[in-house]
């Protein structure tokens, strides 16, 4: 069996050739066959070159699908054998192509493609991996530095995500009753049944419009108000769905994908990207779903686990808006109506202004500055307050201070001051131990202070 040619060498040769050395001398010099150094001086092709008309795939898709595989990779989605195998299956059945793969095709596809490789994946602890650490946040950010990424312009940059409103008074509210109680009990709503909507908004502050989601077999023409109604005009380009349970699945999130976000989006450039941030729910990750995204162009960029109250743009801004004029706003219906209960069209006539009210431009704008994804500040989800509850709760309680008694610091020890030289004085001297200071020491000095206010007044 012969030696592996060296290409880069062989290169080298023929530019040697092209200068004026003789082939001789330059396959001598590089150490590369004659024979075939004349043979591509004479045009003949190499073997890749000459294979490429047997490749399922063209050149342009092949080196598609590179780039898409180095992405996902940078964004925590590394493609598994047969994921990468099956979405290449699905290209060529778009183009017609009735061919099946070869059960060796993928280790033959990363040959041809240096810049790609195998690996064994290593699986993440469950405790680790749902951790809203530091290091997450920063390998968060660090996905989003990469220059694909960053090359999208903000308007192509959206946030989707699903919130679920219980159709009827599900919330405390305060009531009259008899005095000196801290609580009365009040006869809960019968109605268990939930609605939900996958919102969507961009990084400049624009909403898509939301996919209701009903719970039921079927949408039902029962459920929505009369033509003539205003609200009908305002829900217009709404796109409405049923599931058993009310919320979203693998069908649904293909429904929203083709019917509001593909449509609603569609740059006027084909060759412009665009991406979505959203959470990593089952419905999200079925291979039609991602098949759909990569087809149309669409970048997925998933946050980590339980990071949503710092990380996502619709939970730091719209829907904590949405949850609360909404509860408002069916709290007034059913005042209004003596019944705690709703029908679904009565859902829609709170769930719509309430939405309008929530979804403007500056509250989702809001959103996105405060997770720091734009503008770009990771230091806004590290410092959050929420991050901080969470590390002081990992650690645990802190070692209590010294136990210290008042008669450690009785009056005579402590003398009352006169003058704010003295209490100056006096709270340098207690000052020097934070301990101390922060226990019955301070409790005595605040009653000093107290006594000397009375004698003044």
């Amino acid at each position: 069996m012969g030696r592996k040619l060296d290409e880069s060498a062989l290169q080298r040769a023929i530019q040697d050739v092209i200068n004026g050395s003789s082939m001789k001398q330059a396959a001598e010099k590089h150490n590369v066959p004659g024979t075939t150094l004349r043979a591509r001086i004479h045009g003949r092709k190499t073997i890749k070159q000459r294979n490429e008309s047997f490749q399922a795939l063209t050149t342009a898709e092949e080196s598609q699908i590179v780039t898409w595989c180095l992405v996902q990779y940078d964004l925590g989605c590394s493609p598994a054998h047969v994921i990468f195998r099956m979405f290449a299956q699905r290209i060529l059945q778009a183009n017609g192509i009735n061919i099946i793969l070869g059960k060796h095709w993928v280790e033959r596809f990363i040959a041809r493609h240096p810049s790609i490789g195998a690996a064994l994946s290593k699986r993440m602890d469950f405790l680790r991996l749902n951790a809203t650490s530091a290091e997450k946040i920063i390998e968060f950010f660090e996905r989003l530095n990469n220059p694909i990424l960053e090359s999208i312009p903000p308007e192509f940059r959206f946030n989707v995500d699903e919130i679920g409103n219980q159709l009827g008074c599900g919330t405390n509210m305060m009531v009259i009753g008899p005095a000196g109680m801290k609580r009365i009990l009040v006869a809960d709503s019968p109605n268990r049944e939930w609605a939900s909507a996958v919102e969507c908004n961009n990084a400049l502050g624009r909403a898509l419009p939301p996919l209701i989601i009903f719970k039921g077999q079927w949408v039902q023409q029962q459920w929505f108000p009369e033509e003539e109604d205003s609200l009908t005009d305002a829900m217009e380009d709404w796109v409405f769905a049923a599931s058993p349970k009310g919320w979203t699945n693998k069908e649904l999130a293909l429904v929203w994908l083709n019917e509001v976000f593909i449509p609603h989006t569609k740059p006027e450039n084909e060759d412009q990207w665009r991406l979505i941030i959203l959470d990593g729910h089952a419905s999200h990750a079925s291979e039609d779903f991602i098949m759909t995204c990569l087809k149309h162009k669409i970048w997925l960029l998933f946050l980590p686990a339980h990071s949503s109250h710092l990380l996502q743009p619709l939970d730091l801004g719209p829907f904590s808006v949405l949850k609360d004029t909404y509860h408002r706003k069916v709290t007034l219906h059913c005042m209004g109506l003596n019944n705690m209960n709703m029908s679904k069209r009565d859902f829609l006539r709170c769930y719509e202004p309430a939405r309008r009210f929530a979804f403007r431009p500056h509250i989702i704008t809001g959103g996105w500055a405060a997770t720091g994804i734009f503008p770009r500040d990771i230091n806004k989800p590290l410092n959050s307050r929420n991050r901080r509850m969470e590390d002081q709760a990992e650690a645990g309680p802190s070692e209590p201070p010294p136990d210290v008694s008042d008669e450690q610091f009785s009056s005579t020890a402590l003398p009352t001051p006169t003058t704010s030289r003295q209490i100056k004085e006096l709270a340098d001297t207690l000052g020097g131990d934070d301990a101390i200071f922060d226990g019955a020491t301070r409790r005595v000095l605040f009653r000093k202070l107290q006594k000397r206010f009375c004698i003044d007044f």
